[in-house]
């Protein structure tokens, strides 16, 4: 059963199909976002999502879908569901390669998420730390900012003002020529006010690059 479990996932995600997985996120994951930031309900196109993840098994789509759950949830201050939704989260370890990685990224970023929320800056700090080096030393500049983001949030909500400028400017510095001005937008309020300092001081909009 788990060998045809792999083999099933290697020919959808690997194949001719990893295109209608990418699809299938938009439909699902992020228009799930686009209905919550409307305040509009999104539980239930989650929902369809992880049906139809579990059912064409691709465990891409179920850790993408879980993981904007989770996001929601925590949006939502509810932090015990969102512990207990990350249980769901899918191990990266049944699909080997460059499928299994981005699962295991997709994991790391949802539980340091959770771990801020329960108040472990620092457990989600060193979650994060490690997943970013692992992106850049596998040359994922998109996702390594991404999470850096993810970071520049939690340093933030531990009062760790300054470290938080810091970890930003080094990132605006890639967000703009990558085209990710979205990804900084879209990490909360703690990025927007580090944001709102770096452009007070800088108002030209040039700051510093940490070394």
């Amino acid at each position: 059963a788990a060998q045809n479990m792999l083999s099933a996932c290697l020919h959808r995600e690997l194949g001719a199909e990893s295109g209608v997985v990418d699809f299938m996120v938009a439909t699902y994951a992020v228009l799930a976002r686009i209905k919550a930031h409307r305040g509009a309900d999104a539980g239930e196109l989650l929902t369809e999502g992880a049906k139809v993840a579990e059912r064409l098994v691709l465990p891409r789509l179920s850790a993408t879908v879980v993981a904007e759950r989770i996001r929601q949830l925590l949006d939502a201050r509810q932090v015990r569901e969102a512990r207990r939704v990350a249980q769901d989260l899918p191990d990266g370890a049944a699909c080997p390669g460059g499928i299994g990685v981005v699962i295991d990224q997709i994991r790391t970023g949802s539980l340091a998420a959770v771990l801020s929320a329960e108040g472990d800056h620092a457990g989600a700090a060193a979650l994060l730390e490690e997943l970013i080096d692992d992106l850049r030393r596998r040359g994922q500049g998109r996702a390594s900012v991404t999470a850096t983001v993810a970071l520049v949030a939690v340093q933030e909500r531990a009062g760790r003002r300054i470290t938080a400028e810091r970890t930003l400017a080094g990132a605006l510095a890639l967000v703009v020529p990558a085209g990710l001005r979205q990804t900084v937008v879209d990490g909360g309020p703690e990025v927007a006010a580090v944001l709102e300092r770096l452009a007070e001081r800088w108002p030209e909009g040039v700051a510093p690059v940490p070394g």
